[in-house]
């Protein structure tokens, strides 16, 4: 605040005034610039979790729908469907473990690889999931 030596009131100038409404606006802007840029991460974020959540869900559809025989010889497989929400290519494959891999050692263990593709901002992207699944083999009865 500046002081005049011939008033006696004391007041803003209005230079002070635009100049804290500058800051004001400059300050307002970055914060709105902020949380513009969280928000998009957090869109972002969200479409990938809930993408995530429908690859682990055909996992287990697939897996309830095509029980595999724990005697039955593992022959690769693949499926391919779409979800529209987000919009996203699934595509699910069995496969035998190679022969290199050191799970080779137990019996009855089969790869399942399910794989999520999409597009963001015109560039394709992709999610995958890795799991291992064991089929626990019959115990043969005494007679």
């Amino acid at each position: 605040m500046i002081h005049s030596p011939n008033h006696s009131a004391t007041g803003f100038v209005i230079i002070e005034i635009v100049l804290t409404l500058a800051m004001m606006g400059i300050i307002i802007t970055a914060l709105f610039g902020l949380q513009s840029s969280l928000m998009t991460g957090t869109m972002e974020a969200s479409d990938q979790v809930r993408r995530i959540i429908h690859l682990r869900n055909t996992f287990f559809e697939y897996e309830l729908q095509h029980p595999v025989s724990p005697t039955e010889d593992v022959q690769p497989q693949s499926f391919k469907h779409a979800i529209d929400d987000p919009p996203t290519q699934i595509t699910r494959t069995t496969k035998k473990i190679s022969e290199e891999s050191s799970l080779k050692q137990f019996k009855n263990v089969k790869r399942v690889v399910v794989q999520g593709t999409w597009e963001r901002a015109g560039q394709p992207e992709e999610i995958t999931l890795v799991s291992f699944v064991y089929k626990k083999p019959k115990k043969k009865k005494k007679s």
